[in-house]
C-alpha cells in the first residue's frame, strides 16, 4: 500500500493522462490506508511502520489535505459569493396536446422544480455575488432583484452558457474562449468599496463521458483512457489561457468555478499558484461538491489572492443538481 501512495505521488506529479487522473480521485484512500497500517504497525512495535510513515511524509510535502477542520472569522465588511454549476436548472422539454387546437406545444419546465429550488437558496442565502456555470437563460427573469449582471450568452457562439449577477456595479466584462470547447470562461470588474475587483467564472474542459454499464468492455474502456487524458490536456491548456489573461489585470482577482479536476490535479496546482483556496483556509470536512457513485469529489473552487482575507467557507447537501454549490465570505480590507 505505501508502494501505490509513492506511485500514485510521482504520477499527479509528472504525468497528464489517465493514471494521474485515477490516482487523483483514489489517493486519499491510499493516504488513509496508510495511515491505518502505521497506527496498526505501531501497535505492534513494527519496523514496517517506517515504510508507510515516509509514504504519508511524502504525500503532505507535496500535497494538502483532503480533509479541513477550522473555524469561522468574524469580520465586518465582508462579501459573499456563491458559485454553483445547476447543471441548466434540469431543464426539460415539455409537449402538451392541445384538443381544442389540434397541435402540440412545446415548452421548457425542470424536474422536480428544481429551477425554483435553487433560486430559493439564493434567495435565503443572499450572496453578494452569484457566479454560476450551466446556466439556463429562461431562469434570469427570476434574479433581477440583483442590479447588475452579464449574462455569458452570444448568438451563433456555441458555449456552455455562464452568468454572474453582482450587487456592486459591473465596469468592465468580457470572455476567454477556449478552442474546439463548449466550456468557458467570463469575467467582471466590479466596483467594490472604490476598488476594481475581478471576478473569474470557470468552467473547464468536462470529461464528456456517461457513466454506465455499456462502457465496461474493452473498445469502450479504450474510449473512456483516451477521452480522459485528451481532457486532462486541454484543461491545463485552458488554465495556461487563463493565467495568460490575468497578467493583463493589475488588481485583485477572484477564481470561482467547475474546475473538473481534484485538488490533486496538475490542473488544479496551476491554478492555485500564487492563491488561496477558501476551502483549504477554512472549511470544514471533506468539501464534497460532486459524488461519483457515491465517492465524494471536490471539482467546485473559489480561489482569491494572497491578499484577500477567507473569512469562510461553506459546502452543502442539497442534492438540486450534479454538483453542489460552494459559498464563501471574503475580507477586502
Amino acid at each position: 500500500m505505501s508502494a501505490l501512495l509513492f506511485i500514485g505521488c510521482l504520477c499527479i506529479l509528472l504525468l497528464d493522462n489517465y493514471a494521474s487522473f485515477g490516482f487523483s480521485i483514489i489517493i486519499p484512500l491510499l493516504v488513509i490506508a496508510n495511515m491505518a497500517i502505521v497506527l496498526y504497525f505501531l501497535t505492534k512495535r513494527d519496523k514496517r511502520a517506517i515504510v508507510s510513515f515516509l509514504a504519508l511524509v511524502t504525500f503532505f510535502c507535496f500535497f494538502s489535505s483532503f480533509f479541513q477542520m477550522s473555524f469561522k472569522k468574524k469580520q465586518e465588511n465582508s462579501i459573499s459569493i456563491l458559485s454553483y454549476n445547476v447543471k441548466g436548472f434540469s431543464m426539460r422539454t415539455k409537449y402538451t396536446h392541445d384538443k381544442v387546437e389540434g397541435c402540440i406545444t412545446r415548452s421548457k419546465e425542470s424536474v422536480d422544480n428544481r429551477d425554483k429550488k435553487i433560486i430559493n437558496f439564493i434567495a435565503k442565502n443572499k450572496p453578494d455575488i452569484v457566479v454560476i456555470q450551466e446556466f439556463n437563460y429562461l431562469v434570469l427573469k427570476d434574479l433581477l432583484e440583483y442590479p447588475h449582471f452579464f449574462l455569458g450568452y452570444r448568438h451563433g457562439v456555441e458555449k456552455s452558457s455562464q452568468i454572474i449577477l453582482s450587487k456592486f456595479p459591473i465596469v468592465n466584462k468580457g470572455y476567454i474562449d477556449f478552442p474546439n470547447s463548449v466550456n468557458n470562461a467570463m469575467f467582471v470588474d466590479l466596483v467594490i468599496n472604490e476598488e476594481t475587483v475581478r471576478v473569474y467564472n470557470l468552467h473547464l474542459q468536462s470529461f464528456g463521458v456517461v457513466v454506465n454499464s455499456k462502457m465496461f468492455n474493452k473498445k469502450s474502456l479504450s474510449s473512456l483512457l483516451s477521452k480522459i487524458s485528451s481532457s486532462q490536456k486541454m484543461r491545463i491548456e485552458q488554465v495556461e489561457q487563463l493565467k495568460a489573461h490575468m497578467k493583463d489585470f493589475k488588481g485583485r482577482t477572484i477564481i470561482c468555478g467547475d474546475f473538473n479536476s481534484t485538488q490533486y490535479s496538475k490542473t488544479y496546482r496551476k491554478l492555485k499558484r500564487g492563491k488561496k483556496d477558501t476551502f483549504i483556509e477554512k472549511g470544514n470536512g471533506l468539501g464534497m461538491t460532486y459524488s461519483l457513485f457515491g465517492y465524494p469529489l471536490r471539482l467546485d473552487y473559489v480561489l482569491v489572492d494572497k491578499a484577500i482575507d477567507v473569512i469562510s467557507h461553506e459546502n452543502f447537501n442539497l442534492n438540486f443538481s450534479d454538483h453542489e454549490p460552494v459559498y464563501v465570505k471574503l475580507g477586502l480590507n
